[in-house]
């Protein structure tokens, strides 16, 4: 069994930016989920290209995609991360890496990734919670706020919501 966990959006220039994390169904210590790509389409899906303006050929494959993340030791996670776009129709999301445990016990790392325009930039959000899911906002004013939902102290699988938000544009 394999699929893909993906985030999709559309900026307000019509383009179509697309983020996935492939996963080829092993389950044991963990999901098999190492990277996460991304693409970008201006003509509905015509062609593609990479954060730079690099035209894939297409189809795309996991050999010829632009790697955003490289997970660690564990596992990369974007499955229950939101793609957004700033104010420049640039793509900003999030993503969890965990280091142990398996995923209903895992402790997770939780950065945000975006474009800056030439270069991919990663920011740590949180080193030690157990969060689940997160929803990623750009304001008009180009602040990135993080919503996510963490498991308590005990892991009954009880959420506490908790918000981040940048502190430059």
């Amino acid at each position: 069994d394999s699929w893909v966990y993906q985030g999709v959006v559309q900026g307000t220039d019509g383009s179509i930016h697309l983020i996935w994390t492939p996963f080829n169904g092993t389950i044991g210590n963990g999901y098999e989920t190492k990277y996460i790509y991304y693409a970008k389409t201006t003509d509905f899906g015509a062609t593609f290209r990479k954060a730079d303006g690099t035209a894939y050929s297409l189809p795309i494959t996991t050999g010829t995609a632009e790697k955003v993340v490289t997970g660690g030791t564990k596992n990369v996670f974007a499955a229950n991360s939101m793609l957004a776009l700033d104010t420049n129709n640039r793509p900003v999301f999030t993503y969890g890496d965990w280091d142990s445990g398996y995923m209903k016990d895992a402790f997770w790392k939780m950065y945000v990734v975006r474009w800056n325009g030439s270069s991919w930039v990663k920011n740590t959000i949180s080193t030690s919670s157990s969060w689940i899911g997160a929803q990623t906002v750009i304001t008009s004013n180009g602040k990135i706020h993080v919503y996510t939902g963490l498991k308590n102290t005990i892991n009954d699988g009880t959420r506490k919501p908790r918000l981040f938000t940048s502190t430059d544009s």
